[in-house]
């Protein structure tokens, strides 16, 4: 049998990387020992690194390897852990981002030409903009860069919401409304 969905954390400063290492070893072999008496298996082969830190930090991480029983744990840069949120090696929260304003979008788009201007600025509101009020705390800060993905929903939301094709202006309606 083998055990799904596990985590270990580990943190410290950049200069203690090697002691860091040595502790994660040290663990996922307790972890391993523990699995091995209760009769659960540790798939190595499934088991993932996701190393996080400032992007200038990394930089100098790149070579950086883990060896469980002779085999290299595979290095990634983002992983759907946690209650189903995404995390990347810089906690820029792009991907989230992007996929709760897309799905809460899509999830309506089928509805659009049914909806009353008014039932689709409701719903817009309801299951799109509430993500982004939720999210923004957290997405906002530490990247940038998810400003624009925000902006580039809010303009999908206000073409959704006026009915307008998708390459068609939206600054008259934003300005209006």
């Amino acid at each position: 049998m083998f055990a799904d969905d596990n985590n270990l954390f580990a943190s410290g400063p950049l200069c203690k990387i090697n002691e860091i290492i040595q502790q994660i070893k040290e663990d996922i072999m307790r972890c391993e020992s523990w699995m091995s008496n209760n009769s659960v298996s540790l798939n190595i082969d499934k088991t993932q690194l996701l190393i996080i830190g400032r992007p200038f930090n990394l930089a100098k991480l790149r070579n950086t390897e883990i060896f469980i029983n002779g085999k290299s744990i595979t290095r990634i840069s983002s992983i759907w852990i946690i209650l189903g949120e995404v995390f990347d090696e810089t906690m820029s929260w792009t991907q989230k981002v992007i996929k709760s304003c897309n799905s809460a979008l899509y999830s309506i788009l089928p509805f659009k030409k049914t909806l009353t201007a008014n039932s689709r600025k409701i719903f817009v509101n309801a299951l799109t903009i509430s993500h982004i009020h939720y999210g923004s705390i957290v997405w906002l800060k530490p990247y940038c860069a998810n400003y624009s993905n925000i902006y580039t929903m809010l303009h999908k939301y206000a073409r959704f919401v006026a009915n307008l094709c998708k390459y068609d202006s939206v600054s008259d309606f934003i300005n209006n409304k």
